[in-house]
């Protein structure tokens, strides 16, 4: 089976023609019995969704091993250190340009690992194992991939035979030029995917070709300017009590902003204000309607201990911080601090160093968005980046005013992947008065 790639916009299907390319061309009896398919993704998410889709390419008797990029490196770095002259075992670092020895281990941070992952498939040794092992590699979302990320992908495919998927409009950075799609139209076969499978509602379709095209439509998505963040509840709160007389009360509902709401106060007010009840004045009572912020499992280690003031001042931790400290209810940290407390009361010490609690907090993090499913979720918080590869019902988009980032390219690609996550319906919300009608993605659609 050759190379080849599949781009096209969201909703396409570029996963799933990816999948039934290779089930239609895996051929089983040449199949060897000690190779597996690779499949590599740069985030967690896609990974899971493109796990449970390759579960009937399982079932056909193919090994399949379904990971990050970056857990791929880690591999790789673990089973050939020695190549590099590494003899101590090696701990991941939330500083991604760190590297330094810490009790015996050697503490690498992720460009460091991506760095030793690209030197080590310069090996022929490394390059003929990677081949035997994983005779195709499929990688999904590849349009995520840049740097060191892009330069592990075309080391293997020099070795092995890529099945990729990507969208350069799905690439959420301020570039015109998505330089992971460049190098893919110039390396392998490329079909392109036109029809759009995800929806039919005629608004969600020509809003998100308006967008993408930079073009003006007289059919957009509903867009509502609001003063206040009461306003921006209610709309939520009106608009799923009506979809739930409707019969629409198991549909799956997102709200999706570019900023989180650590980061915008208008975003953080509307999400409390939907949380609490609210009495219109014919006394009909609308909510509460709670959604679960799933972007707070997303964040780093870094990030939640530099959030507790006291934590640069200490020089170890003890019960007392374990017992007082919290984090939104994150299950990561809470799977630390446990961890942490069982450590202490086997050790039978009253102290534990920052570097292991760390440590701690980061395998939490990731045991969380590796192997918990938020399937069963119906009402979800996200921010854009991390609704990517995800899709629901009904999605109300929350604009704000102040915190958004510059340049309108840019703010294209956030609405474009906001709106392109619903099947049904999309309402935006736009923080302020209507005269930012004139801000670009707002004036490109008008309805």
């Amino acid at each position: 089976m050759a190379g080849i790639g599949y781009i096209g916009q969201a909703g396409t299907g570029k996963t799933t023609k990816l999948i039934a390319r290779l089930n239609e061309s895996l051929d089983l009896d040449s199949w060897p019995n000690s190779a597996s398919l690779l499949a590599i993704t740069f985030m967690h998410g896609s990974r899971r969704r493109l796990e449970e889709k390759l579960k009937p390419i399982q079932r056909k008797g193919v090994q399949v091993n379904c990971m990050t990029i970056d857990s791929y490196s880690l591999n790789l770095l673990q089973r050939y250190r020695s190549y590099l002259g590494i003899d101590r075992a090696i701990v991941v670092d939330e500083d991604p340009n760190q590297k330094r020895d810490f009790e015996g281990k050697l503490h690498l941070g992720r460009n460091i690992i991506r760095q030793f992952a690209n030197e080590l498939l310069e090996f022929k040794i490394v390059k003929q194992v990677q081949s035997f092992s994983y005779p195709i590699v499929v990688v999904d979302e590849f349009q995520d991939c840049d740097g060191l990320l892009l330069e592990i992908v075309k080391k293997l495919n020099a070795c092995c035979e890529l099945v990729v998927a990507a969208d350069d409009f799905q690439n959420l950075n301020p570039n015109e030029e998505c330089i992971a799609t460049k190098w893919l139209s110039e390396s392998i076969e490329l079909k392109r995917l036109e029809h759009v499978w995800r929806t039919n509602d005629s608004k969600i379709l020509d809003s998100s070709v308006a967008i993408r095209s930079n073009a003006q439509t007289t059919n957009g998505v509903e867009t509502k300017y609001v003063a206040s963040h009461h306003l921006a509840a209610f709309f939520i709160l009106s608009n799923m009590q009506w979809n739930d007389r409707m019969g629409g009360g198991k549909r799956t509902v997102a709200i999706i902003s570019p900023v989180g709401p650590s980061r915008d106060a208008f975003v953080r007010q509307t999400l409390e204000r939907i949380q609490k009840p609210m009495t219109k004045k014919n006394k009909y009572s609308l909510g509460p309607r709670p959604f679960f912020h799933e972007g707070n499992e997303r964040i780093s280690a870094l990030d939640i201990l530099t959030s507790f003031n006291d934590w640069k001042d200490l020089d170890s931790l003890t019960m007392k911080e374990l017992n007082s400290w919290s984090f939104e209810g994150h299950l990561g940290f809470s799977h630390a601090v446990k961890r942490a407390k069982r450590i202490m009361k086997l050790r039978n010490v009253t102290h534990l160093s920052k570097t292991e609690f760390s440590g701690l907090l980061s395998s939490g993090i990731h045991f969380v968005n590796t192997f918990l499913s938020r399937t069963g979720r119906s009402r979800i918080f996200l921010t854009v980046h991390g609704a990517k590869n995800r899709e629901f019902d009904d999605v109300f988009i929350i604009w704000p005013n102040y915190t958004l980032p510059k340049g309108d390219l840019y703010r294209r690609k956030l609405m474009y992947n906001a709106i392109t996550r619903a099947k049904r319906k999309v309402v935006i919300l736009v923080q302020d008065k209507g005269d930012r009608s004139a801000e670009c993605p707002l004036n490109l659609l008008k309805f």
